[in-house]
């Protein structure tokens, strides 16, 4: 009697090979929220000043939601893991540490050198001090240390210059011994001189931070400064920063920022002179352009147009493909252009997806001299995006749930076989002497209806997640709709215009 023919290890393990079909894509992790880029563009050059004070607003209402992670556009576009200046931050936060922890332990020698090491590198990075307070307590620590060592006069001079920037400033761990010095130098600070000084910059329309605080847009006149040093940044997108201490010591002092563009300033500039017509429609092909060349998961844009009296602004918030979030557009009083835009953003943009409108922004869009037009459609794209994404999650489950019955009927015939009968039909089985084979078909046998439980389970989990993301998706495109279509009308900007006092009530 000839032998028969083994059934093949190909075929056995042709079922193992199919399972992959069930292996999930892999879904990105969320790393502390989404990436976002945040740009604000005048329509003219009467306009430019207006869009920089706008940009502050927009990135500090963005930053406030830890949904978001803002994309650091200089770095973006210069392609540089760290500019120098950035390196002097970090260098002097770790002289800092290491003074701080000298102070400590009383060793002020030590703690002295490394202070004055920290303040110096903050003041040679103070294009990227974005925020004082290091830098305010490198000299507070200094003044202590001083103090401690029983050098009066240099200890009153640091906590001048800390006083000087933040007036407010105060250390806990102050000693007793640097009491009289703190003392003294506050008084000299509210005592001395004041004077204004005139910040420009090449180009102009950069936003102007003194001691920390954002001040308005270049040219600036910056007043009421106390006499002395103080710190001075001015940042303009597509460009990279600039800043240094400078000692004010007489009236109408002159500061001159020339700014270099960043390596890719020219792509940037090419796009957004092209943005304005797509951020007022709500939509457009140079949105998507810009979302594809800033590489993040949503862009905002505004348009800013400026006149003597008023600011109105174009808004759109899209994803990464350029499809809208969320769009709106918005005139505002000169006076109240900075409060009144962050709260317009705040209602309408940073919440948006949330679903979140808050008593005040309504209060907005029925009392101030604009109105909100929602897009044709509504919301857009709102939401759209979870709930196709979600749809073709639904599938997965039905998909799994046959290729398992399949595994299952592999695997009932791996034992049919390993128990030594014929392949029915052909007359194949698996002799005793075959033990590999026996092996093979043995472990395929265990491992096929495990690999049939696990596939069901993961299609449970994707229609549990596609479900979800449709639910979240028309939840968001409804809370969008509702926003977009809360503005003020017609009716009520004539009605300010014509009675600008009622507005303002």
């Amino acid at each position: 009697m000839s032998r028969p023919t083994p059934v093949p290890r190909a075929r056995l393990l042709l079922a193992a090979l199919a399972c992959s079909l069930l292996l999930p894509l892999s879904t990105r992790a969320d790393e502390g929220g989404l990436s976002l880029l945040v740009l604000s563009v005048g329509k003219d050059s009467a306009s430019q000043k207006s869009a920089a004070v706008g940009a502050f607003v927009a990135r500090g209402v963005f930053a406030r939601n830890p949904r978001y992670s803002l994309l650091d556009v200089e770095q973006f576009l210069d392609q540089a893991a760290e500019a120098p200046g950035r390196a002097l931050i970090t260098k002097g936060l770790a002289a800092l540490e290491k003074g701080g922890h000298a102070l400590d332990e009383n060793e002020l020698d030590t703690a002295i050198s490394s202070l004055n090491d920290a303040a110096v590198s903050l003041e040679q990075g103070a294009a990227y001090v974005e925020d004082i307070k290091p830098y305010v307590d490198a000299l507070l620590r200094l003044g202590s240390a001083y103090a401690l060592n029983a050098e009066h006069k240099p200890a009153t001079e640091a906590f001048r210059r800390a006083l000087l920037v933040d007036r407010a400033a105060a250390w806990d761990k102050l000693p007793p011994q640097a009491q009289k010095a703190f003392d003294d130098a506050g008084r000299k600070v509210d005592e001395g001189d004041r004077y204004s000084i005139n910040v420009f910059s090449t180009p102009s329309a950069a936003e102007v931070y003194v001691d920390g605080v954002f001040r308005g847009a270049t040219p600036l006149v910056v007043e009421r400064l106390a006499a002395g040093p103080h710190v001075l940044r001015v940042v303009r997108a597509g460009h990279r920063s600039a800043g240094k201490v400078v000692k004010v010591s007489s009236a109408d002092e002159t500061v001159q920022f020339p700014l270099k563009p960043t390596l890719k300033a020219s792509e940037l500039e090419t796009i957004l002179n092209r943005v304005h017509t797509d951020v007022v429609a709500g939509q457009g092909p140079v949105l998507g352009e810009l979302a594809r060349f800033a590489k993040v998961d949503q862009v905002y844009v505004q348009s800013v147009q400026s006149t003597a009296t008023d600011v109105r602004v174009a808004a759109v918030l899209v994803d990464n493909t350029g499809s809208p979030l969320g769009q709106g557009e918005r005139g505002f009083t000169g006076d109240r252009y900075r409060d009144e835009l962050d709260r317009w953003i705040e209602g309408g943009f940073r919440t948006g997806q949330a679903g979140a409108k808050d008593a005040v922004n309504k209060d907005i869009s029925t009392k101030t001299s604009s109105n909100y037009t929602a897009p044709k459609g509504g919301g857009g794209g709102a939401g759209m995006g979870k709930i196709v994404g979600g749809a073709l999650l639904l599938p997965v489950l039905p998909l799994a749930l046959v290729i398992g019955l399949v595994l299952l009927l592999l695997a009932a015939l791996c034992w049919y076989l390993v128990a030594g009968f014929r392949l029915p039909g052909t007359g194949f089985y698996i002799s005793a002497f075959q033990q590999t084979e026996r092996t093979i078909t043995f472990i395929a046998g265990i491992a096929l209806p495990i690999v049939a439980v696990v596939g069901a389970l993961v299609g449970a989990g994707f229609l549990a997640l596609g479900i979800a993301l449709m639910a979240w998706g028309f939840s968001e495109k409804q809370s969008m709709d509702a926003i977009l279509a809360g503005g003020g009308g017609d009716a009520a900007v004539s009605q300010c215009v014509s009675d600008p006092k009622g507005c303002r009530e």
